[in-house]
């Protein structure tokens, strides 16, 4: 039988290289097919590689529009880099805070556990899982615990199936968890437990098609989903539609407002960078020490903001464009109706009014009410045309609604009016690394190690939603490796490696 996961999505094209095609329109055709087939930007160098190689073209073409995608096309484009313990941080956060919390609320009925490792390469991140919950689950006997691991790639499928690694998988890793959970399997290979190997299945899916086999998720909503340095390879379009794929698998928020666990939606995680390059709508963002997560959304009136677009709440300026911003710490103001004589259509906001405009763009935006958010946000603006806030609140719209030049322009104003304002140049960074310009990129990442370096680590960084310096640091680094490997320096010294 055929898997429908790895066929391309309904709206794929499955446009052929003329003869008479240049070198450039040919190599346009083909991108374009791997973005709609597989959901990868057609920036990143692998593929630009690929590209490269001799007569690779008309055989890519030949491929692309075949039904399945050919496992040699997916080799080809795909990156396999991964291993244990990797991001522990985020790790550490689902083994001491986030897991916990579902366990506890389960212990007393159903105890059912089920996770999904999106992209998972050859398993690494899917076994780390399962020792986490061999260490929570002292009666892990007791529970149905379902981990599903699932990739495009066949060939790093079996890998994770046969469960043996080299050392380059334990890079990073404490010792005892190798003692642990794994046994010699020769010469610099080892073997993963079998009771840890048990609890992973590997599944083939194609994130980029439209629809989610039930093998995956078996009918049964999911507690936690991780797709961490998976999307940083999807093209904008295709990386939002995947996002909003994987919170229909999550568990719902129930709609009580009781505050238990057993009535909150489902996790999702993205790594460090990734974060700052993807904005899903219908989510919570919660931050523990500086780690962000994803909580399904579901509750609307009373329920607090899906995901956090901060901005600066409006107030008078001086003419001084370098003063620092001040980070919305206040709920939002209660809306003053006017008289309808004194109103129209585009009304122009002063005063009060610019500060409302502003929250209602925010909440417009959580709610994934892009188009209205951003006619907001031009309201705010006519009454406070020099507040970066302002300007990066419009810009991140901008951004989502595919509008990357004009995102661009919005992102230039920000630093024009504040070049201090250090999410605005890991912002234009994403949007330049994603464009393909990796020189504007790096400028950008540069500008805001710049500004990071004399912060304390540990303090938070204003308009970043709670994340701190240290944490910053990291994740420009993270981009600024991706944008230019050469160019991936050491942190400095009193920030965390």
């Amino acid at each position: 039988m055929t898997d429908r996961s790895l066929q391309a999505p309904a709206t794929a094209a499955t446009s052929t290289v003329a003869a008479d095609d240049g070198p450039e329109e040919a190599a346009r055709h083909i991108l374009d097919a791997i973005e709609k087939r597989l959901g990868l930007s057609p920036c990143h160098s692998r593929r630009a590689e690929v590209l490269g190689a001799p007569g690779i073209r008309d055989k890519l073409d030949a491929l692309l529009t075949a039904e399945p995608i050919p496992q040699e096309v997916v080799r080809q484009l795909t990156v396999g880099e991964t291993y244990f313990n990797r991001e522990p941080a985020t790790l550490k956060v689902l083994e001491t805070n986030v897991l916990p919390r579902i366990i506890n609320a389960r212990a007393q009925g159903p105890r059912v556990l089920r996770l999904w490792s999106a992209g998972c390469c050859t398993g690494e991140e899917a076994l780390s899982l399962a020792m986490i919950l061999d260490r929570l689950l002292p009666d892990v006997e007791r529970w149905h615990v379902s981990i599903v691991a699932t990739d495009v790639n066949r060939t790093f499928l079996d890998r994770a199936r046969e469960g043996v690694f080299g050392e380059w998988s334990f890079r990073g890793t404490p010792p005892q968890l190798r003692t642990q959970y794994f046994s010699e399997a020769g010469p610099g290979l080892w073997r993963v437990a079998p009771r840890i190997a048990r609890m992973v299945t590997y599944l083939e899916h194609n994130l980029a098609a439209p629809l989610l086999p039930r093998k995956i998720t078996q009918g049964e909503a999911m507690d936690i989903v991780l797709c961490r340095n998976v999307l940083m390879y999807f093209s904008q379009r295709q990386s939002q539609a995947v996002l909003q794929r994987l919170r229909s698998v999550l568990r719902p928020e129930s709609r009580s407002g009781r505050e238990s666990a057993l009535h909150e939606g489902g996790w999702m995680a993205l790594s460090p960078t990734e974060y700052m390059m993807h904005r899903p709508s219908g989510f919570h963002v919660r931050t523990f020490d500086g780690v962000c997560l994803y909580q399904r959304a579901d509750r609307e009136a009373g329920s607090p903001p899906s995901r956090t677009f901060r901005g600066v709440t409006p107030q008078p300026r001086s003419a001084t464009r370098s003063e620092p911003p001040r980070v919305a710490a206040s709920p939002p103001v209660a809306i003053r109706q006017r008289p309808a004589h004194q109103q129209d259509a585009r009304e122009t906001v002063t005063g009060i009014g610019a500060a409302e405009s502003l929250a209602r763009a925010r909440a417009e935006a959580d709610s994934g009410r892009l188009e209205s958010a951003l006619h907001l946000c031009t309201q705010a603006l006519d009454a406070d045309k020099v507040n970066p806030g302002l300007h990066f609140l419009r810009a991140r719209v901008l951004e989502e609604l595919g509008r990357s030049d004009d995102a661009a322009t919005a992102l230039g104003r920000v630093l024009y009016l504040d070049p201090s304002f250090i999410p605005a140049y890991l912002a234009a960074g994403s949007l330049a690394l994603r464009g393909g310009n990796r020189a504007h990129a790096v400028r950008h990442f540069k500008g805001a190690l710049r500004l990071l370096q004399p912060l304390d680590p540990e303090g938070e960084v204003p308009g970043a939603e709670g994340l701190t310096a240290g944490h910053l640091t990291q994740m420009v680094l993270a981009l600024q490796a991706t944008a230019w490997p050469v160019l991936a320096q050491a942190p400095p010294a009193h920030f965390p490696a």
